[in-house]
């Protein structure tokens, strides 16, 4: 292959990476972070409850609702973050004087899981895991 064909071949390559780089944005390993989570969380007070995540992803911003149900009171709201290497989540309750629980997590294929912590609710802290729905 001569010196100018191989140059237009290498350029094609690079762009057709960019071109699948990008079209990845809103995914990590393959499986979009935007769509619908539901799991169980852990209460670090020994209790566990259901949660429900409903995500949309405009690059690194997410947004989205978010429901939950334990020890039978079912509370619901708002969700706001960033995701990166790792999803960072602020889940806000429509209803006060419910304080919002930071989240972090991981996204792997088709699990959501991850820590969360609020200094002022019942469920102060704990773990989930969600899976795609």
């Amino acid at each position: 292959m001569n010196a100018r064909r191989h140059a237009t071949f290498v350029r094609l390559i690079l762009i057709g990476s960019a071109v699948l780089a990008l079209s990845g944005c809103g995914r990590l390993f393959g499986t979009p972070l935007a769509g619908t989570w539901s799991g169980t969380f852990t209460s670090s007070t020994g209790g566990s409850g259901i949660l429900l995540l409903d995500l949309d992803v405009a690059g690194e911003s997410v947004s989205g609702t978010w429901e939950s149900s334990f020890t039978g009171a079912i509370i619901n709201g708002s969700v706001t973050g960033l995701v990166d290497e790792l999803v960072v989540l602020q889940l806000t309750p429509a209803a006060l004087p419910d304080c919002p629980y930071n989240v972090v997590a991981t996204h792997e294929r088709t699990k959501l899981s991850g820590t969360y912590s609020s200094a002022c609710v019942l469920t102060g802290s704990g773990n989930f895991s969600l899976e795609k729905k």
